[in-house]
């Protein structure tokens, strides 16, 4: 089984994994002998659906499992759309209980046209991933996964919440605020919703801090030095993690390309911008090459990533068409070179 985005799938694909919306509700059932019709195809799109597992050949075997259950992931999403903070807070403890954390992240479908809910969820569930790495107690997890859902909560809000949420503000700073362009609005307002619905001090710091950088600057610093404060913070890993997690996640996004995005947060650590402890366990487990990949190798051959190497992002294990698995950490003279989305019509990236 693999992940391709729709607009990759072809008639005569199969269909690898059940088809879910953002309800919870099944669109269409995986079957073994059911080939894709462009009218299905076409009828997926229709649904809003960015992309789907499929089974071939090659990927045969190859299972991706949810580290996040599915319905969880909805529940996060339809509080998240009704800008519920209590709901959340609830869910986000449902998230820490149900991941499988032997289970490797599914990078494929965190990238692309993803809403701004999907993509709240995608970035709590790698905090949730290197905080678990980093061996953070329960009580720490769950504050993290709460403040990396609500993050960014300040960049949906309408003008007539904003004026809510600030109405007890003093008329001067409300000002100040309502005038900033709207990212740098969003962790103030952020901070205030938040801390209204009495969330813990360390998600609110989070929620408030998720975009200051390393080397002291930052958004809230900006804002500080337009408003002549001359005032700086020590910034808690919480909002530290949640900063290298949703940069990833963003440039995942916006480039369509893991390279890119890793690459990214390398030159952020050497100017700074990240915390160098935080950001180099991130890279040791984020794979380089998620798991149902087809990618092509140093010798001709076209494999799937089987499997990813912890610490070792370039070398994974991986399945030939023969069926024979190679470890890439081990079989030292075949590299990756490109990566393939189809191995029907040799097209790659």
């Amino acid at each position: 089984m693999r992940y391709i985005r729709i607009d990759r799938v072809e008639p005569g694909d199969i269909l690898g994994k059940d088809i879910v919306d953002v309800n919870g509700n099944v669109l269409l059932k995986a079957s073994n002998d059911m080939a894709l019709s462009e009218n299905i195809i076409t009828k997926i799109k229709e649904r809003d659906i960015k992309g789907i597992y499929v089974d071939d050949e090659i990927s045969k075997g190859i299972n991706i499992e949810d580290a996040i259950p599915m319905t969880v992931r909805h529940m996060a999403i339809r509080a998240l759309e009704k800008k519920d903070v209590q709901e959340t807070q609830k869910i986000a403890k449902d998230i820490v209980d149900n991941f499988n954390g032997e289970v490797e992240v599914d990078l494929n479908r965190m990238m692309g046209d993803v809403s701004y809910f999907e993509r709240a969820v995608n970035i709590s569930e790698l905090c949730l991933s290197l905080g678990k790495r980093l061996e953070l107690s329960y009580d720490s997890l769950t504050k993290l996964v709460t403040a990396a859902l609500l993050s960014d909560i300040g960049l949906i809000m309408t003008d007539e919440e904003k004026e809510k949420v600030l109405s007890n503000v003093p008329e001067d700073l409300k000002e100040k605020i309502l005038s900033l362009p709207v990212e740098l609005a969003s962790p103030i307002l952020g901070k205030f919703i938040v801390a209204q619905n009495q969330a813990d001090p360390m998600v609110i710091h989070s929620v408030y801090f998720h975009k200051e950088n390393e080397d002291g600057t930052g958004v809230i610093q900006n804002v500080y030095e337009q408003w002549g404060i001359r005032q700086r913070y020590d910034i808690r890993d919480t909002a530290k993690i949640i900063h290298i997690c949703s940069d990833y996640i963003d440039n995942l996004i916006q480039e369509n390309d893991f390279t890119k995005a890793r690459n990214m947060i390398e030159e952020g650590i050497l100017q700074g911008k990240y915390n160098y402890t935080l950001a180099s366990n991130f890279l040791r487990f984020i794979p380089m090459y998620p798991i149902g990949m087809l990618v092509q190798l140093s010798n001709g051959e076209i494999a799937a990533v089987v499997k990813n190497n912890d610490g070792f992002p370039l070398c994974p294990i991986v399945k030939l068409q023969t069926g024979e698995q190679l470890d890439l950490t081990k079989t030292l003279n075949v590299v990756i070179q490109n990566i393939y989305y189809s191995n029907k019509k040799d097209k790659h990236l």
